[in-house]
């Protein structure tokens, strides 16, 4: 089937739909969103002359990021299924 993704979890074959996939991928991306605006932080806490614009600037972009994952997720299963049938 096309978009199916199929992977081995604890001995059994599972078969994820396309937005498993999706949710799986915007969690994984929220995560190193979070990473990122976290080691930002602590970099500009630590050193005094740290390029206070660029670590700004990496954090308002890790922030836009994290949110819309935060919107996919928020989709419903109908309209990310269309966007998806857009896509593929």
């Amino acid at each position: 089937m096309r978009g199916d993704v199929v992977t081995k979890t604890q001995g059994a074959w599972s078969h994820f739909s396309p937005m498993s996939v999706v949710t799986s991928i915007a969690v994984n991306n929220i995560k190193a969103c979070a990473e990122r605006i976290v080691a930002s932080t602590k970099r500009l806490a630590r050193d005094s002359r740290a390029d206070l614009a660029a670590e700004r600037t990496k954090q308002t972009l890790d922030t836009v990021e994290f949110k819309a994952n935060i919107g996919v997720l928020k989709m419903p299963n109908g309209k990310a299924k269309v966007l998806l049938d857009i896509i593929a």
